[in-house]
């Protein structure tokens, strides 16, 4: 409430009159701050926190790769990822993916593709889409194609619109074309 007002000093001072603060007051601080673009006062409040779970973690994954910090959100994932304190879900993959493309970071996009299928997330028609989408703007039209086709029938139009244009931006207008006429 206070953060969508823009009451961002009230939303802290009450923050910190708050005497038992569980981990969903500390996420919705995150999430409050980085949707008011206060990435430097949600990452401080990240550091803060006794105990973190994915909410946590996928918050800031989200805020750095939604802000246009990618390097940030890679390294907030690879944290993560390292320390194991909380385990990737659907949403921190669909978050971290497009810093990927982004940056290039293929290598890591295929760990992720590795993880996701380990763990039946590729199914997930919004991981399917944002490895189609994140394939395709590392120019591995191939493998945007592999994934493309495991979920095109679950698919939505994102999924569909990151294989059309994967194909054309890497020349295969004709296969664009076909698609997009499916």
């Amino acid at each position: 409430m206070y953060f969508k007002a823009g009451l961002l000093p009230a939303a802290r001072q009450l923050f910190e009159e708050i005497s038992h603060r569980d981990v969903a007051i500390w996420n919705s601080m995150i999430t409050g701050y980085a949707r008011s673009g206060g990435l430097d006062s949600a990452k401080e409040i990240f550091e803060l926190m006794p105990t973190r779970n994915v909410i946590s973690w996928t918050s800031m994954i989200s805020a750095y790769s939604q802000n246009e910090k990618h390097e940030k959100a890679i390294q907030m994932f690879l944290r993560m990822w390292e320390t194991r304190q909380a385990r990737p879900n659907e949403v921190t993959l669909t978050s971290v993916l497009p810093s990927c493309a982004h940056l290039g970071a293929i290598e890591l996009g295929e760990k992720i593709e590795a993880y996701a299928r380990d763990n039946e997330l590729v199914a997930n028609v919004f991981v399917g889409s944002a490895l189609v989408d994140m394939y395709a703007k590392c120019g591995d039209v191939e493998r945007a194609m592999v994934v493309f086709r495991q979920v095109e029938t679950r698919g939505n139009i994102f999924t569909w619109n990151s294989m059309i244009m994967g194909l054309a931006l890497h020349g295969r207008w004709k296969e664009s074309l076909e698609l997009f006429m499916r």
